[in-house]
């Protein structure tokens, strides 16, 4: 590859329309949350535009209440507490009744609990190290709503 050709491809990268379909268990948590009567947002990383592209082929936004693109808050998006802060804001939601779910130690775990939340790490391929400050551990996205529901519920006996 030549230095030239690096600019089409950057746009052949910036263009592309993925086809991604959502797993079904994911599709299930999320409509499962909801049925608890959770709000429910998304924190991505990433070029807003490719973000934005991966998305809506995913169809997630009929599912959640809110996507931020963390780069459109903070130059390099997560860790960044702000980008935490903007889904909070537009979920009308306290930090301390948030729960946020996260498969990298840094970006998501320790932002979510620097900006004040609860953090459910899920690994994914992150296997180890778990990170120090996470507040629950998943090993599958099913396990998801039983550790938010005992999370907020831990947090309202604490704030009786």
């Amino acid at each position: 590859m030549l230095a030239r050709d690096i600019p089409s491809l950057v746009d052949v990268l910036r263009a592309h329309r993925p086809r991604l379909t959502l797993p079904r268990r994911s599709r299930d948590v999320l409509v499962a949350l909801r049925a608890h009567g959770h709000r429910l947002g998304i924190v991505t990383n990433g070029l807003p535009e490719i973000q934005a592209r991966k998305v809506a082929a995913l169809g997630i936004e009929a599912l959640v209440d809110t996507v931020v693109y963390a780069q459109h808050h903070a130059p390099d998006g997560k860790p960044a507490p702000v980008c935490f802060a903007v889904a909070r804001e537009r979920l009308d939601v306290e930090a301390a009744h948030t729960v946020f779910v996260g498969d990298h130690p840094v970006k998501d775990i320790d932002g979510a609990t620097a900006a004040g939340l609860h953090a459910i790490w899920l690994p994914g391929a992150r296997l180890v190290p778990a990170p120090a400050v996470a507040c629950a551990y998943a090993t599958s996205l099913a396990e998801v709503p039983a550790l938010v529901a005992h999370l907020l519920e831990a947090q309202h006996v604490a704030a009786c």
